[in-house]
């Protein structure tokens, strides 16, 4: 297993993790709740989800992702066209790396990281249990499971240069993405998401 790298050298500040599409928008969206990594954090709390460069194509053929997208789409087209039956993608387009809502090289969401645990409990005696069902549907198996919660997607997506592990937001990236959650939360009604 792999240490987190440089995980106490990092002052407070958030942190960022960047993921390769298409899993970096399914975290986006809430319905990827759970981060398959080979190591482990102590970290939790606010983490800012980066959508690397590169495209996952083994995430494009994936059927949870390609399940989720149709809710996705279907739930869009709901909203942009009232109840008319889009066609299996309707104004989402097709899943696939070319499609305008898969952002790349910049920071599209905020989560909090609730937990971190291994698929086999092996840490602590904490984890999912039963290994196969364990952070169902998303949690994979022989990973370290990193739960998220409380997706915030952005609706300007921050520029930013990404690396390996867990690293700090620059001021300016900080910045940016501080003022778009305080904007998306002065715009949600009373008690609302």
């Amino acid at each position: 297993m792999n240490a987190e790298p440089r995980a106490d050298l990092l002052p407070d500040g958030m942190r960022m993790l960047v993921v390769r599409q298409p899993w970096a928008l399914m975290i986006a969206l809430g319905f990827k709740t759970t981060e398959n990594r080979s190591w482990t954090t102590r970290h939790r709390g606010p983490l800012a989800i980066a959508a690397g460069l590169a495209w996952d194509t083994a995430g494009e053929h994936d059927p949870r992702v390609r399940a989720a997208w149709r809710r996705f789409a279907a739930d869009l087209a709901r909203k942009q066209q009232g109840n008319a039956d889009p066609g299996p993608y309707g104004v989402a387009g097709q899943l696939t790396q070319s499609n305008l809502w898969f952002d790349r090289g910049a920071i599209v969401s905020v989560v909090d990281l609730d937990d971190c645990h291994r698929w086999d409990c092996t840490d602590h005696g904490q984890g999912c249990g039963d290994g196969v069902a364990c952070c169902s549907p998303w949690g994979d198996a022989h990973a370290n499971h990193w739960t998220v919660s409380n997706a915030r997607r952005l609706p300007e997506p921050v520029p930013v240069t990404g690396r390996q592990g867990l690293t700090l937001l620059t001021p300016t990236a900080r910045a940016q993405v501080d003022e778009q959650l305080a904007r998306t939360a002065e715009a949600l009604p009373a008690g609302g998401k």
